[in-house]
């Protein structure tokens, strides 16, 4: 296997020439219903201080790209995607190794599609191989856009402790989504 190393670089104004890349990624890799607006994504680069954007470079060349929000004590990961022409060389992998073994005592939580598709089964499978853990099957992630739908998704956790599951959503879905919280089932 090739080596693979990277850094992980908190966005500033001296990257401003990196955000068409990581536009041109956050749309190809998500569908619109798990996105909210590119308008939206830099409204809260620039006002919101909980919200974090992070460049996934290799060689010093942005490879991908992790938006996370820091709410109270844990990390709520919003969006993690990596180059396509640069996937399957271990650059995701190595990123949530090293992230989640560098914040072991911060809890991370994030959304991940139920596995209905092959490559929404290889992607869950990916983080629960990396110790990720299902936290609610009946979670809700409410629309990014008004009058649109939310979508039933997986919460999972990574350090998280499980009683405090519903806490965790809550705390997104009050902070990221500017809503109050629909119970979810656990």
């Amino acid at each position: 296997m090739e080596q693979c190393s990277f850094d992980i670089v908190p966005y500033s104004i001296a990257y401003k020439a990196d955000l068409g890349f990581v536009k041109q990624l956050y749309e190809q890799s998500f569908p619109f219903e798990e996105r909210r607006p590119w308008h939206k994504q830099l409204e809260l680069l620039a006002n919101e201080p909980r919200f974090c954007l992070f460049l996934i470079q290799v060689n010093k060349k942005t490879q991908g790209f992790l938006s996370c929000w820091r709410i109270d004590d844990f990390v709520y990961g919003e969006h993690f995607a990596i180059n396509p022409a640069e996937r399957g060389k271990g650059i995701g992998r190595k990123v949530i190794d090293y992230l989640w073994k560098t914040s072991a005592s911060v809890p991370w939580v994030f959304e991940v599609e139920h596995p209905t598709t092959a490559i929404a089964e290889r992607r869950l499978n990916f983080y629960l191989s990396h110790g990720a853990t299902i936290l609610s099957k009946d979670y809700y992630q409410p629309a990014y856009c008004e009058g649109k739908e939310g979508l039933p998704l997986l919460f999972l956790g990574v350090g998280a402790n499980e009683q405090q599951t519903q806490m965790y959503i809550n705390r997104v879905y009050e902070v990221a989504y500017k809503v109050k919280s629909k119970t979810n089932e656990q």
